[in-house]
């Protein structure tokens, strides 16, 4: 005869709800773990999902702004790739409204940095976008010389 196991009442729903944060808490510690910075000559996005450097020389400097979704509507999320996605919490590839291509780290829907490569874009929160744009801008021109 089999072995059970009975739950005390809304014992099924602690579970699930116990499942629940402790998904969210990792999406969430995810994305807030991840930077983007300058290394030599490669940008590089250090994340425990989807990192990865991409050339300089593929970045466009003089595209990278801050959007916000509630205004620049074409850069919305429309289709998960692959990536997670759970409540305003995006990590992965997403296809864009304006049938782009995107690498996203996301948590809110405001502050997010754009970042125009040659093959895709690169999305993440910040509210400092100048540091970034500088070294950027430094590193472009020491790989001309």
């Amino acid at each position: 005869m089999g072995f059970r196991v009975s739950l005390p009442p809304f014992g099924g729903l602690i579970i699930v709800l116990t499942v629940l944060v402790v998904v969210v808490s990792v999406a969430y510690l995810l994305v807030r773990t991840t930077s983007v910075t300058v290394d030599g000559d490669k940008l590089a996005i250090r994340s425990l999902l989807y990192g990865r450097e991409v050339p300089l020389s593929s970045v466009n400097a003089d595209g990278i702004r801050m959007i916000d979704f509630t205004e620049d509507r074409d850069y919305r999320i429309v289709l998960r790739t692959n990536g997670i996605g759970f409540l305003n919490i995006r990590i992965g590839w997403m296809r864009l409204r304006n049938g782009e291509r995107a690498l996203v780290f996301l948590t809110s829907r405001k502050n997010i940095v754009l970042i125009p490569t040659d093959d895709f874009l690169v999305m993440y929160n910040s509210s400092d976008v100048d540091n970034l744009l500088n070294a950027l801008r430094a590193g472009q021109t020491q790989g001309r010389q």
